[in-house]
């Protein structure tokens, strides 16, 4: 499928801030091309052509952790196996891919990188997270060709890897493609059990490796794996003393406050990246998405985040962040544009960036949003909190909703 050329904006007059790493110069090729065939992107797309191998990995049970446990242990808890697997990566060669913001990881390994020794290191880095830290992540290994743009990886196997790892690898599982599994030399070293409830996703197969083997003489890399908070701050993070007198001081100092959190999600059908046209297509409507957030804006609204698809916008007040909610979904609508929104609010830890943005953000309520604009949202529709619809006027016929996300029961509702 196609979009309609008049969903695509030109871009001319884009604040190069809202387009972030994304490299104007490219979209604007794509915008002004009357050839959007998939050889023509292939073409525009070449000087980030990558080949080699990725390992994405996800953290299992964060929504229930940001519930039950304060901040701060939780970003700690959540960055332990990053670094470790950043520092086992980096080890055999690796490169990191993108700052690491949330609790996921990727990175890509050279193609000349026996495939064996990516496996053996992955299941070191399993070990010594079992060993050392309190959390599970999964992870998900697949050779191929990706697209490096703007701090992001791109393309049909970038598309694979992602969502292997984040929706189908359990915590402490290795997820394997048939890609992989046919470059290792010994295949009959590993334990290799087909998930026959990929075959839909992945006809080739997807296999959950296991393997007593490791890599336990590897030397990790000194390196801090590419965090986004100020170094102090992930200092006193990595220390325990001095994060426990930041928790009983309740929290972070100036940089825990109060807000309401906006999230919004493209929506739509998933289209393939294996045709590079839909590639290209896909920056074109994230980048302007990220235009009619940034357009929208008004009272104390601050962008914490706009890239891939997805918008964060942190409000001081509850019906400034409705009413912008509502706002921005009319926008859509004119534009063509199936977003999805989700609203909640509580503590979050906030760091300002500058040019009158919000920097690097984490709470629960980021989690709570994002789970009722991702996993529960339909496009079009507005998906508030109990909390954050408390007190609030003018939301008396809205329709109420109950879920159950990740082991958390969520009520609210629907505007």
């Amino acid at each position: 499928m196609r979009f309609p050329t008049r969903t695509i904006p030109a871009l001319a007059d884009v604040a190069k801030d809202i387009s972030g790493p994304l490299p104007v110069g490219l979209l604007d090729d794509w915008a002004a091309s009357t050839d959007r065939s998939h050889q023509a992107a292939r073409l525009l797309l070449a000087p980030y052509r990558r080949e080699g191998t990725v390992v994405s990995s996800d953290t299992a049970g964060l929504t229930r952790m940001t519930q039950e446990r304060e901040l701060l242990d939780v970003l700690w808890l959540v960055s332990e196996p990053m670094q470790i697997l950043y520092a086992v990566g980096s080890a055999i060669g690796g490169k990191a891919v993108g700052v690491w913001e949330a609790d996921n990881t990727e990175m890509l390994y050279p193609a000349e990188l026996p495939a064996d020794t990516i496996v053996l290191a992955m299941l070191e880095a399993q070990a010594r997270i079992a060993e050392r830290t309190a959390v599970k992540v999964g992870l998900c290994v697949h050779p191929g060709v990706f697209y490096e743009i703007g701090g992001g990886l791109f393309g049909g196997d970038a598309q694979l890897v992602e969502q292997l790892a984040e929706n189908d690898a359990a915590g402490a599982e290795i997820l394997a493609t048939s890609e992989l599994v046919t470059r290792l030399q010994s295949p009959s070293d590993y334990t290799l059990t087909r998930r026959s409830d990929l075959d839909a996703l992945h006809a080739a197969g997807v296999f959950s490796l296991r393997s007593s083997r490791r890599l336990a003489a590897l030397r990790e890399a000194e390196a801090l794996y590419p965090h986004p908070f100020p170094q102090d701050f992930f200092a006193m993070l990595r220390d325990p003393a001095l994060r426990a007198a930041a928790v009983a001081a309740e929290g972070a100092g100036a940089q825990m406050v109060d807000r309401h959190v906006v999230f919004l999600a493209r929506k739509g059908a998933a289209r393939s990246q294996e045709d590079l046209a839909s590639v290209l297509d896909e920056l074109l409507l994230n980048q302007l998405l990220s235009t009619v957030v940034e357009e929208s804006l008004f009272g104390t609204a601050r962008i914490a985040e706009t890239t891939g698809g997805l918008s964060i916008v942190v409000f001081e007040n509850g019906q400034e962040s409705v009413a912008f909610a509502r706002g921005v979904r009319e926008r859509f609508r004119e534009h063509s544009i199936p977003v999805s929104v989700g609203i909640d609010c509580g503590p979050v830890l906030l760091f300002e960036k500058g040019s009158g943005r919000a920097g690097t953000i984490a709470g629960d309520a980021i989690n709570l949003s994002s789970k009722i604009s991702e996993d529960l949202g339909e496009a079009g529709l507005i998906r508030i909190t109990e909390r954050a619809a408390e007190g609030q006027a003018g939301l008396e016929a809205a329709q109420r909703f109950e879920a159950t996300i990740s082991g958390v029961r969520i009520r609210g509702l629907i505007l």
